[in-house]
């Protein structure tokens, strides 16, 4: 049932498929199930193929990676962290204290992402199924490109999997002050959008 919902979820938001290594796997491997994860794979990867496929077919001039969505490895955030120094650099003085903030969590919002993408890269945990629903969305961040780190509506939809994944395992593996920094770190980044609609 988790492989066929997780193949669906292509379907809505292509991404998902990354984190096809949550589905539920047995600790001590047995006779079948090098044949159960080929076909679990099938399952997830199948859907998105055929639409992918179907839409190549009927508009054949569209680019199926989209516009600048992607990015080679790390150029991406580093850009968006240029660009938002920059910005803050440039645009602080005479800005109203809503700009400011917007200037602040600019660079602070992917500054959080990033810490998430470290502590899930840094502390592998391939028998947690939090972990591995995360993993393939550390791999993403690194090569999202311009279009997508242009505002934080976009890249926070995009990498959400990433933030589950994280606050479950330091929930279940961190205490004390360990981590409530971390979850400050890894989460305080990204308040600006609650705290916007608030004010």
């Amino acid at each position: 049932m988790a492989t066929i919902l997780l193949g669906t979820s292509g379907l809505v938001k292509e991404t998902s498929i990354l984190s096809f290594a949550a589905v539920p796997w047995r600790k001590k491997p047995q006779g079948g199930d090098v044949k159960q994860l080929v076909i679990s794979t099938l399952i997830i990867v199948l859907p998105i193929t055929l639409w992918l496929i179907y839409v190549h077919v009927r508009l054949p001039f569209g680019l199926a990676s989209g516009a600048e969505n992607f990015a080679f490895p790390i150029i991406g955030i580093a850009h968006k962290l240029y660009s938002g120094i920059h910005g803050l650099i440039t645009e602080w003085a005479g800005a109203s204290l809503p700009r400011q903030a917007d200037l602040l969590f600019e660079i602070l919002c992917p500054l959080s992402l990033v810490t998430q993408a470290i502590y899930l890269a840094a502390r592998p945990r391939l028998s947690s199924e939090a972990w591995r629903f995360g993993i393939g969305f550390v791999m993403l961040l690194s090569i999202l490109g311009p279009s997508i780190w242009v505002e934080q509506y976009a890249y926070c939809r995009v990498l959400l999997p990433l933030t589950f994944s994280f606050n479950l395992l330091i929930h279940k593996h961190e205490s004390g002050t360990r981590f409530a920094t971390l979850y400050l770190m890894g989460n305080g980044g990204m308040c600006w959008l609650a705290l916007h609609y608030l004010i």
